[in-house]
């Protein structure tokens, strides 16, 4: 994270910089908790108005805890002054952001540190395609659903991999939920702003809009909860 960046975090928070290290000492309550359970849906439709207050105004945060075995990893999601979803590890004091990108044949997510570049695993780039290496479906066939379905299961599968398995699939499935509409919302609402060449591709190519986000998050609490089911479900929950 810039300096820059990481003061405008500090500023927004109001936490306190450990002596002897860089990372910011959290002590805030989450805004959500989520468990794994059906009850998780409920909670996230009922994020919408802190979402779009978030797609509005830059290092805004969300803090969102996963309660895990009597455990509770708390990250801090928040949009920068240039639209990207950043996140924050408050145990490790780890942080990132996600982006859209294009992978061989597929639109793909991007886990990325401030400057864009592309955080490694090991050494794997952490960019997940959409449908991999195989060779790209009739996109006027897909509706917008599997769209949404395929880019949640791209980000939870970074999630995973950024989180090193500490947290279970559907504590995963919900944070991805929140975490893609919000990089949508962020995106879509950032009206006469510049919208980078492969967020242009995949709106493009999805033919997703503030209304289909809108209407996930509005729509019936059973509707979220399918899908966060399925992309655990896909990730072999």
């Amino acid at each position: 994270m810039k300096r820059r960046e990481f003061l405008k975090v500090i500023t927004t928070t109001g936490v306190a910089i450990a002596f002897k290290g860089c990372f910011p000492t959290l002590s805030e309550e989450p805004d959500v908790v989520f468990d794994g359970s059906e009850s998780d849906a409920g909670k996230i439709s009922g994020l919408w108005d802190k979402l779009q207050s978030m797609a509005k105004t830059p290092y805004e945060q969300l803090k969102v805890g996963l309660l895990q075995n009597e455990e509770t990893k708390i990250l801090r999601i928040w949009i920068d002054d240039q639209g990207h979803v950043c996140f924050l590890d408050g145990e490790t004091g780890q942080g990132g952001s996600l982006r859209f990108g294009w992978k061989k044949f597929s639109p793909s997510i991007k886990f990325t540190d401030s400057d864009g570049n592309i955080l490694m695993d090991g050494k794997n780039e952490m960019e997940y395609a959409f449908w991999g290496d195989k060779q790209a479906p009739a996109l006027a066939a897909i509706d917008t659903g599997q769209w949404f379905l395929w880019a949640i299961e791209a980000v939870a599968i970074g999630l995973g991999v950024w989180l090193v398995a500490k947290v279970g699939v559907f504590l995963l499935s919900a944070l991805a939920f929140v975490a893609f509409n919000l990089m949508v919302l962020a995106l879509l609402l950032a009206a006469g702003a510049v919208i980078y060449a492969t967020a242009k591709l995949f709106f493009g190519a999805t033919g997703i809009t503030l209304d289909d986000v809108k209407g996930w998050f509005l729509g019936k609490v059973e509707d979220i909860n399918i899908f966060i089911r399925q992309v655990a479900e896909d990730l072999g929950g």
